[in-house]
């Protein structure tokens, strides 16, 4: 057996080269948890120089940005996180209705306010109509009938009124207004908070897709090296005469079939920019088919300390939509007093000035002024159950936002239990596909110096290269599947978010 672990002195290059590969991408890519790594298999001087440079360059879950795309912007996971809550479109309109709804604020304060108003009228007649009498027919003494025309119309005709009017009493109506206008605002922040969660959960997967899919291509085309390398290997043992025509197209048939997964991994790699953009609201070039940015980063495991009774109580207590349906609900009882003030006595005060012109020309007058003070009160005793109508809506209306509360909060635990379900499965299968990760390099190595040694066949090297690339596949994806879940229970528990007085936070909320 020792005699299979020593380096053979036939060892071909492309043997060296399988091990070298394999070391470089097992240093590029740590597992979460294991064992230290055997010692690599002595090489020359040349090629171990050349192995310690390559393990010290960056691994392909951090994105290399190439010259081409040297001019471009390169964002971390926090970076594109604080630029969707920048300008994502959905965050933006959310962030409208805020400003609505603190617009009807003041829209319902008006009430509280007098109201000043002004009206009047000019007119100009012309002399025609404004001759325009009356005519009357007398006798005279000598028995003739005598027609006169009398005109005492002035040409001019104006009034003007300014009246302040100010709201006296109107059964609650104005207050329980302002207050039901103030509990609205505070919900559609809380809507704004849960869409913030909502588009950072989409930042943050498709930042990962993102990552992985670029690690995807480093596995892929790793794999596509060592192979190519085979085949050559293989034809230059072929024309030595050492090993048949099989073992050339075997080695030609295994570059084929991993060639697709390289150009897929290279697909997936520009469609999960593209998602991201889409959640970040930047928009390509025009006739671009690459995104306009690069990110930067790598698919770290970050431990969880908190136990799920820790997780469902924070989110419990923090997720925005339990507060938006609890405002909501406080809102709709305000508007049943509302509705039921149209039955109560409505008391307004006024103090007006006016001004109007004089008809008759024969006054000596032309006009007259003066002010009105005046307290007007109405109270309507029977509306034909209209008011008994906006009220049974209302109430049912916040029986529904009741059931809505519910299942808001169902849906919240359900959120967090199954989030933390899916960060604690990958996280308990991150640690034996780390290891496995190790053993499939281990073999990988140990067969191809085995298959130089005459000790066993290409399909052994074969079946090894395909095992070492499937678990480092699949290890990368455990890895996703970690980052993915801790940021769906960081989002069921309103984490992640930018901080108060941060450029990308939302301003306090009105008291």
């Amino acid at each position: 057996m020792k005699r299979l672990l020593r380096p053979h002195p036939r060892s071909s290059s492309a043997g060296r080269s399988l091990a070298l590969a394999a070391a470089l991408l097992w240093a590029a890519h740590p597992p979460l948890a294991a064992a230290p790594p055997a010692a690599p298999p002595a090489a020359d001087p040349p090629k171990a120089a050349k192995a310690a440079k390559a393990a010290r360059q960056p691994s392909r879950a951090s994105i290399v940005i190439s010259s081409a795309d040297s001019e471009v912007p390169v964002y971390s996971e926090a970076a594109c996180v604080a630029l969707a809550a920048q300008q994502n479109p959905d965050v933006l309109a959310a962030y409208k209705r805020v400003e609505s709804a603190r617009a009807a604020i003041t829209v319902a304060q008006s009430q509280v306010y007098p109201s000043l108003t002004a009206s009047g009228y000019y007119q100009r007649r012309d002399q025609s109509i404004a001759n325009g009498g009356t005519v009357t027919s007398s006798v005279n003494s000598s028995g003739q009938v005598v027609v006169t025309e009398s005109n005492f119309n002035r040409p001019d005709d104006y009034y003007g009124d300014l009246r302040v009017s100010q709201n006296v009493y109107s059964g609650g109506a104005v207050r329980n207004r302002i207050a039901a206008a103030k509990l609205q605002a505070q919900a559609a922040g809380y809507d704004y908070q849960a869409q913030i969660d909502a588009t950072t959960l989409a930042v943050r997967a498709a930042y990962y897709n993102v990552l992985y899919a670029e690690a995807s291509i480093g596995v892929n085309q790793q794999a596509v090296d060592l192979l190519a390398s085979q085949v050559k290997d293989q034809q230059d043992r072929l024309a030595a005469g050492s090993v048949g025509l099989i073992n050339v197209n075997r080695s030609q048939v295994a570059l084929a079939n991993e060639r697709p997964a390289l150009l897929n991994s290279q697909a997936a790699v520009e469609t999960a920019y593209a998602v991201l953009a889409q959640s970040l609201g930047v928009s390509y070039v025009a006739g671009g088919f690459k995104a306009p940015f690069r990110v930067r980063g790598a698919l770290e495991v970050r431990p969880v300390s908190m136990t799920l009774a820790e997780c469902l109580e924070r989110a419990r207590a923090k997720r925005p939509e339990v507060q938006s349906r609890l405002l909501a609900i406080d809102a709709l009882k305000r508007q049943i007093v509302v509705e039921k003030s149209a039955t109560r006595p409505q008391v307004t005060a006024y103090a007006a000035y006016d001004i109007y012109s004089e008809p008759d020309i024969r006054t000596v007058d032309s006009s007259y002024s003066g002010y009105t003070l005046a307290v007007t009160a109405s109270w309507t005793l029977f509306d034909g159950f209209a008011t008994r109508g906006r009220v049974r809506a209302v109430q049912a209306q916040v029986g529904e936002a009741e059931a809505q509360l519910a299942a808001t909060r169902r849906q919240v635990e359900s959120d967090v239990y199954t989030a933390y379900n899916d960060l604690r499965t990958a996280e308990a299968s991150l640690k034996p596909l780390a290891e496995n990760t190790q053993l499939a390099s281990e073999s990988l190595d140990l067969a191809t110096r085995n298959f130089d040694a005459g000790l066993n066949s290409q399909l052994d090297v074969l079946q090894a290269r395909v095992d070492f690339t499937r678990i480092r596949s699949g290890e990368l994806a455990g890895r996703l599947s970690y980052n993915t879940a801790l940021a769906r229970l960081e989002r069921a528990m309103s984490l992640g978010r930018p901080a108060q007085g941060s450029a990308t936070a939302m301003p306090p909320l009105p008291k």
